[in-house]
């Protein structure tokens, strides 16, 4: 299983149920659509800065930061993350402090 299928798995499992997603009208990118996206940036820099305004899990936030020490020279990353869920917040927390790279 791919790291970013993992976190999107154990994510999921944590959160709360369909309806009250759909109610709060909130979406969280599956990990196939998080790998398909981080696949179509393109860096020349060696600093970069990331926003994610709707954070959610990190799902997509930590499988562009993968692709990017994968596949380019960046050196530096600051990355941004605002959520306003705080049942969510938890879980973006706990995933981002995770070390991944």
């Amino acid at each position: 299983m791919h790291l970013i299928d993992k976190i999107y798995s154990e994510s999921m499992k944590l959160l709360i149920n369909k309806e009250e997603k759909k109610n709060k009208g909130q979406f969280y990118t599956p990990s196939s659509i998080a790998n398909f996206m981080s696949r179509l940036s393109s860096v020349e820099k060696t600093d970069i800065k990331i926003l994610d305004p709707g954070s959610g899990t990190g799902v997509l936030s930590i499988a562009l930061c993968l692709h990017i020490s994968e596949n380019t020279s960046v050196r530096r990353i600051q990355l941004d993350l605002y959520e306003n869920d705080m049942a969510v917040y938890e879980i973006l927390e706990s995933n981002i402090l995770k070390e991944y790279i």
